[in-house]
């Protein structure tokens, strides 16, 4: 479901890319897309809920300064990271109280942490973050702006790897013309590198990572993504 979603939202930005002044625009245009056909779970204690979430709390707590930038998650120091949107594994919501299912509460997040590391999958089935560079002073995003976008997709990479997700999308959108190909196809390359890091100190196994950069003209694409030619003017990417 997630694949077409995205896709539909790089279609709309194709279609109207001035009209998105903000990421948060495109934040409300994708809750829409993907909540409208999401069918609704019951929790343990009876309450119906959407699996698709905005805005998820980590179950993990992270340093977040520069120069940690999520390599390493802790137990009892720290702050919870927050996903742009979550989908969540359907056994997590059966099993587990409304309120354990908010996440919200460190009590019930210690506990949720220790059924993970005792082999449970992950309550996130797939994490979806969201990237822009978009005009400020002109009518052309800048080199500098397109390397912000590029750090920042790099970052949520390494957050969804060191969670422990095991289906992970980072998604970058340019108000253009650049990110040139070379730029873009060393920023995917990044994003997946810094997501497979194989010196990393992470117990939990890696999943998958699909990036999609998507400008006004062209979309360069990293992973396996299921369908790529449905996206605008694909570039495929193997990285």
């Amino acid at each position: 479901m997630l694949d077409q979603k995205i896709v539909e939202l790089a279609h709309r930005f194709r279609q109207d890319h001035r009209n998105f002044f903000h990421e948060r625009e495109l934040h409300a245009v994708f809750f829409s897309l993907c909540r409208e056909r999401d069918v609704k779970v019951e929790t343990q204690d009876g309450v119906p809920v959407h699996r698709f979430r905005h805005e998820y709390d980590s179950f993990w707590r992270y340093r977040r300064s520069r120069s940690d930038s999520y390599n390493q998650r802790y137990s009892d120091e720290g702050t919870t990271a927050c996903f742009d949107f979550a989908f969540l594994n359907d056994n997590f919501v059966r099993n587990h109280s409304l309120l354990t299912v908010i996440n919200k509460d460190e009590l019930k997040r210690i506990a949720v942490r220790e059924e993970i590391q005792s082999g449970a999958p992950h309550p996130v089935d797939a994490a979806v973050e969201l990237k822009m560079a978009h005009f400020r002073s002109h009518d052309v995003v800048t080199h500098g702006a397109i390397n912000r976008l590029g750090y920042g997709m790099a970052v949520d990479a390494v957050k969804i790897a060191v969670e422990g997700i095991q289906l992970g999308y980072v998604i970058g959108f340019s108000h253009g013309p650049d990110p040139s190909e070379e730029h873009a196809t060393g920023i995917i390359k990044n994003c997946i590198e810094a997501h497979q890091d194989p010196t990393r100190a992470n117990p939990l196994p890696v999943g998958n990572l699909r990036v999609v950069l998507i400008t006004p003209k062209l979309t360069f694409l990293g992973g396996s993504w299921s369908e790529p030619a449905d996206f605008p003017s694909p570039i495929r990417l193997v990285a």
